[in-house]
């Protein structure tokens, strides 16, 4: 598995095809010259390439378009999952498209055919943020974003759904310049620490719920706090 921020499929590509080649020249892989490899999951059979991107989606949400634009993907052998794969709901507005067909294709097309559609979709994705902003409508996306911050820096109590939902909506304040003196790398980093078993590590031991959900806004705000204060004393 390679993992590459950004659109990086094609490097992504690149660097798992040569692990492949060395593993390869050691392994004895599972391979019939007409349908290509054997996988233990028959919807891999063929190059076995499960091709991915995560793309966070706010905007397209909020104006309720996201079904309508994600909705269609499965016509062109692409799926939407949530950000834990299969079976998994979309928290946080990020959502992750995958290849959905591994026979009759090769990588370079799997790769190719899903960096096409994504960039399909976020372009949709520009085009609602900018809808978002026009004139009649930029007090009340900034006023949703501005209490979405509100709660961030001052919740008490907070739910891994609730925190996800929120950070995706700093995200999109930050993004959007609405909300300034944020870093984005640091809404991501939130993102990910604030799951229940990055919680329990730092704890060093077992959390019940209340609690996970009494630290993660605990960590929130603290983390936010000492973000602006150091914002502040670097004017």
């Amino acid at each position: 598995q390679v993992l590459k921020p950004g659109l990086q499929l094609e490097e992504a590509w690149e660097r798992a095809t040569r692990v492949d080649d060395a593993l390869e020249q050691h392994l004895d892989f599972a391979f019939d010259l007409e349908i290509g490899y054997l996988t233990a999951c028959p919807t891999n059979v063929g190059t076995a390439l499960r091709s991915s991107v995560m793309l966070h989606l706010p905007a397209l949400r909020r104006v309720k378009k996201a079904q309508e634009v994600l909705g269609a993907v499965s016509k062109f052998g692409l799926t939407v999952r949530g950000m834990y794969g299969e079976g998994s709901d979309v928290w946080g507005n990020v959502y992750q498209l995958s290849n959905q067909i591994t026979l009759g294709q090769n990588e370079e097309e799997i790769i190719e055919h899903l960096g096409r559609f994504t960039s399909q979709i976020l372009h949709s994705e520009r085009q609602a943020r900018e809808y978002l902003l026009e004139k009649e409508r930029r007090l009340a996306t900034e006023d949703w974003l501005y209490r979405s911050f509100g709660i961030l820096k001052n919740a008490r109590i907070m739910s891994s759904q609730e925190a996800m939902e929120l950070l995706s909506d700093l995200k999109l304040g930050v993004d959007l310049g609405v909300i300034p003196r944020v870093d984005p790398d640091l809404i991501k980093q939130l993102m990910v620490q604030i799951r229940a078993a990055h919680l329990q590590s730092i704890m060093g031991q077992p959390l019940p719920a209340q609690e996970r959900d009494r630290l993660r806004a605990s960590l929130i705000r603290d983390t936010l706090q000492r973000q602006m204060s150091k914002t502040q004393e670097s004017r």
